[in-house]
């Protein structure tokens, strides 16, 4: 590996997160306080920042009165589907995500930088797909499935043997499902790799973070995640719920 390479690693954490952790905001904002970067890097693309803050209620509210409609046909209480998993995962979809606003709020009171660095074209993709995502066909679907996906302390769990090399089956297919077919997944990692390096790059940061979902950090699987792009070591790579290194402060 050349100087360059070294001193970009050098200057650069990766901290994965469990998107729909319930306690990502607080402890991803006492992260931040405590290792104090000059420049974060945000899985969020500047399309899907603009089309939540323009839609973000309108589609909230689409979703709830679609919900009512779809837990009556579903013969359950509008409570019961809310806490149905597949419910709440697409609730946080449609919302700024934690890892922004965190972000957003340490930059505010510091001189850091705050940069997003995921692919508008992805994001577009994948936004498409809200209005059948949330209508009510769709949602009396999702409540006829189990509604018992791992709580957020199993999955931290998980995704630290993923990260610290685990390759047993059945992280693997809860990882990788459906990601090793489709070339977007691969794209989209290269293209922000290719913005946090520029970014290292034109800013020179003393300390840059990059906070996103977890599966990035992951090595050794069917795609080239961010972690292989930029050859991060594991020494420079965090998870937000679990303790990765022997240090109470990583695990928040």
């Amino acid at each position: 590996m050349d100087n360059k390479k070294n001193e970009v690693l050098s200057r650069l954490l990766l901290l994965g997160t469990v998107h729909g952790d319930p306690d990502g905001l607080a402890r991803a904002r006492r992260f931040l306080d405590s290792h104090q970067p000059d420049l974060v890097l945000v899985e969020l693309s500047p399309f899907g920042l603009s089309f939540r803050r323009r839609h973000q209620g309108r589609l909230q509210r689409t979703l709830a009165r679609n919900l009512r409609e779809a837990a009556s046909r579903s013969c359950l209480s509008f409570r019961q589907a809310l806490k149905h998993s597949e419910i709440r995962s697409i609730r946080r979809q449609l919302a700024l995500p934690f890892e922004f606003r965190a972000a957003a709020s340490y930059a505010g009171k510091s001189p850091s930088r705050l940069l997003l660095v995921d692919s508008s074209t992805f994001s577009r993709t994948c936004i498409e797909s809200w209005p059948e995502l949330i209508s009510t066909e769709n949602l009396v679907h999702l409540l006829a499935t189990p509604g018992d996906a791992p709580g957020d302390r199993d999955t931290y769990r998980l995704a630290a043997r993923r990260i610290e090399g685990g390759t047993f089956a059945a992280v693997l297919r809860m990882l990788e499902a459906g990601r090793e077919v489709d070339s977007r997944w691969e794209e989209r990692e290269r293209f922000m790799a290719e913005q946090i390096r520029a970014a290292l790059d034109v800013f020179r940061p003393r300390l840059a973070i990059y906070l996103g979902g977890w599966w990035h950090l992951t090595s050794g699987g069917g795609i080239a995640t961010l972690r292989d792009l930029l050859e991060t070591p594991f020494s420079c790579c965090h998870l937000l719920g679990r303790d990765l290194h022997g240090s109470r402060e990583a695990a928040g």
